[in-house]
């Protein structure tokens, strides 16, 4: 019993440090786009790039089938979470 602790309680570490990965992964992303953001608006561009969320969404969609763990409906979602929160942040 105390073996399977000790194994719980390291994979919850190894959880708090792929959280830890994973929010800090989200807040470059964020940034990232941000740039985009800026230097569209600097050059006069839209606010948005359909043909270019449509890429996104495919190589996501692509990725979570190669990658396993998560369906790629939940994949889409969550990039769809992304896209709604970069055009609300402009």
């Amino acid at each position: 019993m105390e073996r399977e602790v000790e194994v719980i309680e390291q994979l919850r570490r190894r959880l708090d440090y792929t959280d830890r990965l994973l929010v800090r992964l989200l807040s470059q992303r964020s940034g990232l786009v941000a740039k985009v953001q800026r230097a569209r608006a600097a050059g006069g561009g839209p606010s948005r790039d359909p043909e270019r969320e449509e890429v996104v969404r495919a190589r996501a969609e692509q990725l979570a089938r190669e990658l396993g763990g998560y369906p790629p409906d939940v994949v889409l979602t969550i990039f769809e979470i992304l896209f709604a929160n970069a055009e609300r942040a402009q």
